[in-house]
């Protein structure tokens, strides 16, 4: 995480982050009948260098939409063991991943048994209205032995952005 304007780390930031799993569903919706369930959401936060790393699967998809993960990122709140509270949010945003690596994905199980078109990222209303291409991880590893992503995340610390895209 990095502050844009002054290029340095943005130190003990909450990186929240949310997805669906392999079937497309998120957790803790009324519409997906999962409240009060919890799976593939998670906060880290980020180092004194700006690095947070967070441990998922491979995003699943749903109808309409390109596959992703949503990302904000919270300033100045307190936190515990357990919480966090306060602060504000200065980033919200999607991250997305290359084609050709979701087409071999998607490719094994279980992605292998959803009937739901994939909707590629250049037919996305986010990933082409709100800078896309900026929001793609570099990708690393296999399929087999397990996929990295990396991402430099350039946030303005001051800013309170509205959620767009959610």
């Amino acid at each position: 995480m990095i502050d844009h304007e002054r290029c340095e780390p943005v130190t003990n930031a909450a990186v929240d982050i949310w997805q669906c799993n392999a079937d497309g569903v998120y957790s803790d919706e009324q519409s997906e009948d999962t409240v009060g369930q919890t799976y593939l959401r998670g906060i880290q936060f980020t180092d004194s260098g700006g690095y947070a790393e967070l441990k998922t699967i491979y995003p699943g998809h749903y109808a309409g939409r390109a596959t992703h993960i949503h990302v904000k990122v919270h300033i100045g709140g307190r936190r515990t063991k357990k919480t966090y509270s306060g602060g504000h949010i200065c980033h919200t945003g999607q991250l997305f991943f290359n084609e050709s690596v979701t087409d071999s994905v998607y490719a094994t199980a279980p992605y292998d048994t959803s009937n739901v078109a994939r909707v590629p990222n250049a037919q996305d209303r986010v990933y082409s209205q709100q800078g896309g291409k900026r929001s793609m991880p570099k990708l690393g590893g296999s399929v087999g032995a397990g996929i990295t992503a990396k991402i430099a995340l350039g946030v303005d610390p001051e800013s309170t952005p509205a959620a767009v895209g959610m």
